[in-house]
């Protein structure tokens, strides 16, 4: 992989196919020369490897979607005159609707 050229040799912004093949050649070269950190050398993960990165960047995608949904819900509650508590969303067997409770949210 390598960075697109975005600037011609008078510093000119340009952005074609043509000239990241020509940088990318250029780039090539030194480094079958010798110049060893004229590209730098990239390690593939294994298939287990990318497996086990898509299932933590789909739970971190997965928080982030409760995260916005958590804050939905308290802005709802706010609206309707009900004081949010943390973790709102968990089943709670201890609290019980008060009968005001009830109202707001069957006329609503």
């Amino acid at each position: 992989m390598v960075c697109p050229q975005k600037l011609d040799e008078r510093n000119k912004r340009v952005k074609t196919d043509g000239l990241d093949a020509k940088a990318l050649c250029l780039k090539l070269d030194r480094f079958v020369q010798g110049n060893r950190e004229a590209l730098a050398l990239v390690r593939v993960p294994s298939e287990a490897e990318e497996q086990k990165r898509a299932i933590h960047r789909q739970r971190e995608q997965l928080v982030k979607t409760r995260k916005v949904l958590e804050a939905q819900g308290r802005s709802l509650m706010v609206n309707y005159g009900i004081e949010p508590v943390s973790q709102w969303w968990k089943r709670r067997t201890t609290h019980q609707p008060t009968p005001a409770t009830l109202n707001i949210l069957h006329s609503g």
